[in-house]
C-alpha cells in the first residue's frame, strides 16, 4: 500500500509541474519580457525579393550577413541552417530546439522569446535561403592563407613546469598575476582557486561554488567572478564574491556582492558616474541570452543595475577616455552572434552613446582584444584574435587568427595585419624583447592537430613596421591551452608568459596527443623570459 501512495505522489507531482509549466508558457508566449533582446529588423516583403536578396535580408537582420563561402555545405546544412531556422521559426518534428533543452532552460528561453513558436518565414522562403547556401558553399573549407613555418625553438624563453597539484586531465579556466603581491592566481574547473607564490609554491587554496572565470585584488581582498555553469547555459547563476586576503591561509569569509549574473566572464572596476565610488562593469557572456552591465555602487556595499547591451556574447571591456574628451569610454568585445568591437562614449554622470567600430560575421569567433599604441601614435589601437570553434559550425576557418586595426586618430580602425591561426583564443602584446617595439604572443584552444599541433602556442616577434617572425616550442603540444597570462614572475624586470591548459574539446585531436594529455598533461607551464 505504501508503495501506492508513492506513486501516487509521484503522479500528483508531475501533474502540478506540468500544470506550472503550461501556465509559465502561456503567461509568456504573448506577453514579451522587458528583457527581450532587439527584435530583428526582418523585411516586410520577402516575395519581392530575389533568392541572394531574401538570403542577404533574413540572415543580416541580427548580425553581419555571412556568406556562403565561409564554411563547407555539410556544416552550413547539418549545423548553421538548422540553428537559423530555430530563429525564425522553424521548429518541427525532430528538429525542434526544445528537444535539445531542459525544462529549465526551456522556460528561460521560452520569456526571452529567442525562439519563436510561430514561423517568422514561409517554407518557400525558408527553403530558397537554404538553397542559395548549399548550392553556393564550397565542398571543402579554404586552406588558410599563406605565412612563414614556425621556428620550433625559442631563445628567448625557458620552459618551466611548476608543481601544481591538479587533476587529470588538468582543467584550468583562469590565470592572474598580481605585480603588487607578486603572486600567481589558478583557478580549474574543480570550483579551486589557488594562490602560488614567487617560488611557485601554492600557498593557499579556496573553494568556490562553480568555476571562476576572473580575479582581482582590490585593496588588499580577492574578487572573483564565478561563471555558475561552466557550460553553455542561460541559467543566471554567477556570482562576484569578495573574499580574504591572499595571504592568510584561512579567508575571514566569502561575501556575494552581485549575483544572478549570466555565466560571467569579465569584470572591470571604475569610476563611471564621477561620485568617487568604484563602480563594477560585467561582461554577462550567457548563451542565447546575456547582458553588458555597468553597477552603480550606492555605497555600504549596495549597486543599482545599468544594462549597457541586452545580448549574449560579452567578452572583455576596457576603461579609457578614447576620443580625449574628459570623458571615460567603454570599448567592449562581443561575440555569440552579432560580433564586434564597440564604444560607449562617456557623456558625464554615468551616461553613454553606444557605437559599433568593427564588425564581425557570426562565423568569426571572436575572442579576446587588446588596446595597444602599436605605431606610437599617441592613439589606441586594437589586437584582436578570433578563433572560437566550438559552436555549431566546427571546421578549420581560413579567418581565424590574430589581427592588428589600426586607429587613424578618429577612432576608425583598419586592418593592418593578419596571422592565419587555427582556433586563436587569445593574443597579448607587450615588448617582450625590450627593443622598443610591441611583440605578441598568442594561444589556440582549437589549433589544427592534425597537421600544426605545436601552434597552440605562437610567439610573434615584431622585427618593425608589423613585420612578425614567428616561433613557438616543442612543449606547446604538451597541453590543450585556453588562459595565458603576463607577469614577472621571476622578478628580473621582464615580462615572462604563463600558459594554462583545459583539455575538453570538441575539435578532433589525433589518438597519441590525446593519451598523452590523459596520463601526464601539464596543468600550467611558465614560460621564463631569459632577457635579464
Amino acid at each position: 500500500m505504501k508503495y501506492f501512495w508513492l506513486d501516487v505522489k509521484i503522479y500528483l507531482y508531475r501533474l502540478v509541474w506540468l500544470f506550472l509549466v503550461c501556465s509559465f508558457w502561456a503567461c509568456t508566449r504573448h506577453k514579451p519580457s522587458e528583457n527581450l533582446v532587439k527584435e530583428p529588423n526582418y523585411p516586410m516583403n520577402p516575395n519581392q525579393l530575389d533568392v541572394e536578396q531574401l538570403a542577404r535580408a533574413y540572415c543580416s537582420a541580427c548580425h553581419l550577413f555571412p556568406e556562403p563561402s565561409l564554411l563547407p555545405k555539410t556544416i552550413w546544412k547539418e549545423g548553421v541552417l538548422p540553428h537559423m531556422g530555430y530563429r525564425l521559426g522553424i521548429n518541427k518534428g525532430k528538429n525542434s530546439i526544445w528537444s535539445e533543452l531542459s525544462v529549465e532552460e526551456a522556460l528561460i528561453l521560452r520569456s526571452g522569446n529567442i525562439f519563436p513558436s510561430e514561423p517568422l518565414i514561409s517554407e518557400e522562403a525558408w527553403k530558397k535561403i537554404e538553397d542559395y547556401y548549399l548550392t553556393n558553399a564550397p565542398d571543402q573549407p579554404f586552406p588558410p592563407a599563406s605565412k612563414t613555418d614556425l621556428i620550433p625553438q625559442m631563445d628567448q624563453f625557458k620552459s618551466l613546469s611548476p608543481q601544481f597539484s591538479t587533476a587529470l586531465p588538468p582543467l584550468i579556466t583562469l590565470l592572474e598575476f598580481d605585480s603588487v603581491s607578486s603572486l600567481l592566481f589558478i583557478g580549474d574547473a574543480e570550483n579551486t582557486l589557488s594562490v602560488v607564490d614567487p617560488n611557485l609554491q601554492v600557498i593557499n587554496q579556496f573553494s568556490l561554488d562553480s568555476p571562476p572565470s576572473f580575479m582581482q585584488i582590490v585593496e588588499g581582498e580577492i574578487w572573483v567572478l564565478t561563471m555558475g555553469i561552466m557550460n553553455p547555459s542561460d541559467r543566471s547563476i554567477g556570482k562576484l564574491v569578495q573574499m580574504g586576503s591572499p595571504w592568510k591561509v584561512e579567508s575571514r569569509g566569502i561575501f556575494i556582492r552581485l549575483d544572478n549574473l549570466p555565466r560571467p566572464v569579465f569584470a572591470q572596476f571604475a569610476d563611471l558616474n564621477g561620485d568617487h565610488k568604484e563602480d563594477i562593469i560585467i561582461c554577462g557572456f550567457g548563451n542565447y541570452l546575456g547582458k553588458l552591465a555597468w553597477y552603480e555602487n550606492l555605497g555600504d556595499n549596495k549597486y543599482q543595475e545599468k544594462v549597457l547591451k541586452n545580448l549574449p556574447g560579452a567578452l572583455k571591456s576596457y576603461v579609457r577616455d578614447i576620443n580625449k574628451d574628459g570623458n571615460m569610454d567603454i570599448i567592449v568585445l562581443m561575440g555569440q552572434g552579432d560580433e564586434g568591437i564597440f564604444i560607449f562614449y562617456g557623456l558625464g554622470e554615468g551616461e553613454f552613446r553606444e557605437e559599433a567600430v568593427l564588425r564581425f560575421h557570426p562565423l568569426y569567433g571572436s575572442m579576446h582584444f587588446e588596446l595597444v599604441d602599436f605605431n606610437r601614435d599617441g592613439w589606441l589601437d586594437i589586437l584582436y584574435a578570433n578563433g572560437d570553434n566550438g559552436d555549431y559550425s566546427v571546421s578549420l576557418k581560413s579567418y581565424h587568427g590574430v589581427r592588428i586595426y589600426l586607429n587613424d586618430q578618429t577612432n576608425h580602425f583598419e586592418q593592418a595585419y593578419f596571422y592565419p591561426m587555427h582556433g586563436a583564443i587569445k593574443a597579448m602584446a607587450r615588448d617582450f624583447d625590450q627593443d622598443g617595439d610591441i611583440d605578441i604572443a598568442a594561444i589556440a584552444f582549437f589549433p589544427d592537430y592534425q597537421n600544426l599541433p605545436h601552434e597552440g602556442f605562437v610567439y610573434l616577434e615584431n622585427l618593425g613596421n608589423l613585420t612578425f617572425k614567428n616561433y613557438t616550442f616543442p612543449e606547446a603540444i604538451d597541453g590543450r591551452w585556453l588562459v595565458m597570462e603576463v607577469g614577472d614572475v621571476d622578478g628580473d624586470l621582464d615580462d615572462d608568459l604563463i600558459l594554462g591548459s583545459f583539455i575538453y574539446g570538441v575539435t578532433p585531436v589525433p589518438d597519441d596527443i590525446h593519451s598523452k594529455w590523459q596520463e601526464n598533461s601539464q596543468p600550467v607551464i611558465i614560460l621564463e623570459n631569459q632577457l635579464n
